[in-house]
């Protein structure tokens, strides 16, 4: 919606509260300052902010995005899920150490318009003056001198790098290790930072009470010691408190609190001890596998084959043939629990069936490599594959020879597109042979000039019908220039006529 941002540079600022003397010997305040101010807007913020409006700019576009990931390592894992592979146990922490890594705020705003003004604040004012300027920029303007102005137009976001390690010494008590690195220079102006941060936190934590006291070294608040704790869903804490209490010289102090509501988990009941509580478990009171719902497996028919591996549940059969009887309806040496056709006899190879012949061509499927295709014998129960005659060759060719280009160039005309259909349409009748497309020129111009044209005209020709939809593996592009010529290059006619395209089968 709008960016307006200042700093400094080098700046010391000295107050003296009657450094000034008045008319009637009154005095009033004096502000001596040394250093160099930066000031900057986008077009939407002017002198008063007072009259800023809550709008979108005009042409401000921006891009932001956080990164990051998480990573657990839980050397007893193991021993928090039951049997069933549930995670039954999510009142516990289950990790022993937790790495964090992100990045956030990648990205910047770019604004249509903006100014950036620097000032010199170089001199001494008394306090009446400075406190009847009606905002900043009257103030920079009218009371220090302005030392250049330029475009304010991308604001960049707060890019920083954090990093954190929480290690769990018992189910108790934890120790975290946070960083905040800020990635955004300090030299550039029209940019947000966060304060480069280091902390090492002890912490006892339970699950109505946890106290932890933090050790920090924070850019530009220097080192400070603070305290914190959770009672129920309240936690009161401070960054500096201790800081505060034992020293006289402190940079920093905060204070934070808050409610937090928790939503916690019971540990699960496994009365019968099988590792599937009791939610999941059919028979809570009677030990059974996972894989029967926690009840142990019936023999109905008795035949030492439980009923979830005997096929035949309630009929006593073999151990060897999955608890049935061992049957052959049809006397093919093929037991019917494998025959896909227990009532045909058919080949053990096929499960029992017939071998079929899909496209009733007298070959079998099994053998035909153009199984739903009539074809022949000889051909592998494929049909067989269509000759080009040469009536097929010569119809090409005074399709070919039709083709025109634009002069002097490879490029085909347009009006050569539907012979270049019926040509593709000729190929596609003939999906198996292949076929190269010549290129040949009159002799007007060089031989070497001749022979590059042939063979690009006959590559376009090649590219317009792979682009169809003819393979590129059935057609080859050559150029014979002026080599072979079909009529006399003395006459306007035989040099129209030596102007050609042919496509020929590779025999």
């Amino acid at each position: 919606m709008g960016n307006a941002y200042a700093n400094g540079k080098d700046i010391t600022i000295d107050y003296d509260a009657d450094g000034t003397p008045l008319q009637g010997g009154q005095t009033t305040g004096s502000i001596e300052s040394v250093g160099e101010v930066n000031y900057g807007h986008s077009d939407n913020i002017d002198d008063n902010f007072e009259d800023f409006e809550v709008e979108i700019v005009d042409g401000a576009t921006g891009f932001g995005v956080d990164l990051g990931a998480v990573y657990e390592w839980r050397p007893d894992y193991a021993s928090y899920a039951s049997t069933d592979g549930a995670n039954s146990f999510k009142h516990l922490n289950k990790y022993k150490l937790k790495f964090a890594l992100s990045i956030s705020d990648i990205g910047s705003i770019n604004y249509k318009n903006g100014t950036q003004n620097t000032y010199d604040i170089t001199g001494t004012v008394n306090e009446d003056d400075f406190e009847n300027e009606d905002n900043l920029e009257d103030l920079l303007n009218n009371l220090y001198t302005q030392t250049s102005i330029d475009a304010s137009e991308k604001f960049t976001l707060p890019t920083a790098l954090h990093f954190n390690v929480d290690y769990s010494l018992n189910n108790r008590f934890y120790l975290n290790l946070n960083t905040d690195f800020s990635l955004r220079s300090n030299s550039k102006v029209n940019t947000n930072r966060i304060p480069t941060m280091v902390s090492f936190t002890p912490r006892f934590e339970s699950k109505w009470f946890s106290f932890y006291m933090p050790v920090s070294l924070t850019q530009g608040s220097g080192a400070q010691w603070g305290a914190g704790f959770r009672a129920g869903p309240l936690y009161v804490g401070s960054g500096s408190v201790m800081t505060l209490l034992l020293s006289d010289n402190s940079k920093a102090a905060d204070v934070y609190a808050g409610l937090k509501i928790p939503v916690y988990q019971e540990k699960p009941k496994d009365r019968d001890g099988d590792g599937i509580v009791n939610r999941k478990d059919d028979c809570p009171d009677e030990f059974g596998p996972i894989e029967n719902n926690g009840c142990p497996w019936p023999d109905t028919d008795g035949d030492k084959v439980y009923d979830k591996d005997d096929k035949c549940p309630e009929e006593a059969g073999e151990v060897l043939n999955d608890g049935c009887p061992l049957v052959d309806s049809d006397g093919d040496d093929v037991l019917d629990e494998d025959d896909k056709c227990p009532n045909q006899p058919g080949a053990a190879e096929n499960q029992g069936c017939p071998w079929p012949d899909t496209d009733g061509d007298g070959v079998l499927d099994k053998n035909d490599q153009c199984p739903n295709e009539m074809g022949t014998v000889a051909n592998y129960g494929c049909p067989e594959t269509p000759e080009v005659t040469e009536e097929v060759q010569k119809q090409l060719n005074d399709y070919a020879k039709t083709i025109l280009f634009n002069s002097g160039k490879a490029s085909i005309k347009a009006e050569s597109t539907n012979v270049l259909v019926d040509i593709m349409g000729i190929l596609k009748e003939y999906p198996e042979a292949k076929f190269t497309v010549e290129g040949h020129t009159d002799s007007v111009g060089s031989k070497a000039t001749n022979q590059k044209l042939s063979e690009s005209r006959a590559v376009s020709v090649r590219d317009f019908l792979n682009d169809k939809g003819i393979d590129s593996s059935r057609l080859t592009a050559v150029g014979y220039g002026e080599d072979k010529p079909i009529a006399s290059n003395m006459y306007k006619d035989g040099r129209a006529q030596n102007r050609r395209v042919e496509i020929n089968l590779v025999k």
